[in-house]
């Protein structure tokens, strides 16, 4: 992982290749909680040998959609590809400093996901949409520049979080 203090490895070993266990998304976890919980004890940025699990996470996410290395520049939306890790290789590069990919691969998450995601009849904890969403709301500035994208966001967040649940 790409905080130092969790209490499970890293999902990828040293050579690069992934160590199967119980994974549950990034993006899915309340680190707000879990750094009030005292599991994690700081941000791995710091720490040399988190940097390094979380360089051989972006090596993985980028060699794993090389099939689709146009998105990875970025200068297209996104095709219907699996976009849990177009997510995935978006926060990491948010946890590595690289900001600016992170919002654009996130928009570009966002953008995909919604188109799919607004018709759906019932909720979801796993909408890209909403997770997406908060993640731009986190990285954009709140001036002038963004108001009308923080704003769009909000909605498609508020739109999916009132969905039903589904029936039981």
């Amino acid at each position: 992982m790409a905080y130092e203090g969790i209490v499970a490895g890293p999902a990828i070993k040293e050579d690069g290749t992934p160590c199967f266990q119980i994974w549950i998304p990034p993006w899915e976890i309340d680190w707000d909680a879990a750094v009030k919980q005292g599991a994690i004890k700081t941000p791995g940025r710091s720490n040399p040998s988190i940097k390094k699990y979380l360089g051989l996470a972006i090596q993985a996410y980028e060699g794993t959609l090389g099939n689709y290395a146009h998105v990875l520049h970025l200068t297209e939306p996104m095709p219907p590809v699996p976009i849990d890790a177009f997510m995935g290789l978006a926060w990491c590069y948010e946890q590595d400093g690289q900001l600016a990919d992170a919002i654009r691969l996130y928009r570009n998450v966002h953008e995909q996901a919604w188109k799919y995601e607004r018709d759906a009849l019932f909720s979801s904890t796993h909408f890209l949409t909403i997770h997406s969403g908060y993640a731009l709301l986190r990285l954009l500035p709140a001036d002038e520049t963004t108001v009308n994208e923080r704003a769009a966001l909000e909605d498609h967040i508020k739109t999916l979080e009132k969905k039903p649940l589904p029936p039981a």
